[in-house]
């Protein structure tokens, strides 16, 4: 148990180092090629922050793990929309635009009700993988004609700027991003080997590995970004990154790691942690909308929501 332990706990260092790495890198890439910031903060941003969830979710599938595969997304989704909204209001009050709620927030939520309808069955496919994989594209499609046609800076925009500070030489971009995509493969390798160790020590599931420890420590990059957006005022930021890294996990990475290897889904997830999804996905956009602020206050609420649900996921173990 204890080596279990000592592999989770050193998976979860590389994918967080190796995230950021990895989006530092690429977004500096991508600007010393001239791509313009509505690309990369549609795209390189979403994509790249959500890159642990996506090594975690395919290494775990194609290991015959796919309880944690899918785990590791729903998990990862109501850690973004609970806990990092909850740690970004924390450390100041988030403004939320109205626009981002009607678009991203509504996206959000079609694309999480979307992942439980093809899960009813008891397993998505290689074909509903791929429905979800040209979602995602057509979303990436649609955002990029509707904000090129608005003149002021658009949220992904803003996002982009945020990681390129500081800015770096091309030389050590190149460097961040080899070292980041391996310090990913590692640590994901890594951390599905030590996470269904402690399942088996435990005798708790998979799926609840997934759900929880996984997607804390998927979510990290996530977390980093939203977290010191908010402490230098960009609330916007903070809450546009939640949506779009959510929006990336369900339709990308369940899109992906089903077209590698057919995800059958567990009954507990089934049963109870993917309508959580669907809910909060729901809910914590309508409760920003109330005031198009997320105070304090409702960011212990969401913490507190968070903490029950952690709770009830290992009550029955």
């Amino acid at each position: 148990m204890l080596m279990d332990l000592s592999l989770t706990i050193a998976g979860l260092i590389l994918l967080l180092a190796g995230g950021e790495a990895l989006v530092r890198g690429s977004v500096a890439i991508a600007r010393g090629l001239g791509v313009s910031e509505l690309v990369i903060g549609l795209t390189l941003v979403g994509a790249m922050t959500s890159a642990p969830e996506l090594m975690v979710s395919v290494s775990a599938a194609l290991e015959g793990a796919p309880d944690m595969a899918l785990g590791n997304v729903v998990g990862s989704n109501i850690a973004n929309l609970l806990l990092i909204v909850a740690v970004g209001a924390l450390i100041k009050p988030l403004q939320v635009s109205r626009p981002m709620l009607l678009h991203d927030g509504v996206i959000n939520f079609v694309a999480a009700a979307l992942v439980a309808g093809l899960a009813v069955h008891g397993d998505i496919g290689r074909w509903q993988g791929l429905v979800l994989v040209s979602c995602l594209i057509w979303y990436l499609w649609r955002a990029y004609h509707l904000e090129k046609r608005n003149h002021r800076a658009s949220i992904h925009e803003k996002e982009a700027r945020e990681l390129e500070k500081p800015a770096l030489p091309h030389w050590l971009a190149l460097v961040f991003c080899v070292g980041g995509v391996a310090a990913l493969v590692v640590g994901a390798a890594v951390l599905v080997k030590g996470g269904t160790g402690l399942a088996r020590a435990f005798g708790i599931s998979e799926a609840v590995i997934g759900l929880s420890l996984v997607a804390i420590g998927t979510s990290l990059p996530e977390m980093a970004t939203s977290m010191i957006a908010a402490w230098r005022g960009h609330t916007q930021v903070a809450i546009g990154n939640v949506f779009g890294s959510c929006i990336f996990n369900s339709l990308g990475i369940v899109g992906t790691a089903a077209i590698l290897a057919p995800l059958p889904v567990a009954p507990e997830l089934l049963g109870r942690d993917l309508w959580v999804m669907v809910a909060v996905s729901a809910l914590v956009p309508v409760t920003m909308g109330l005031r198009q602020l997320v105070s304090k206050a409702w960011g212990w609420g969401y913490l507190l929501a968070y903490m029950g649900y952690m709770a009830v996921l290992f009550v029955p173990a």
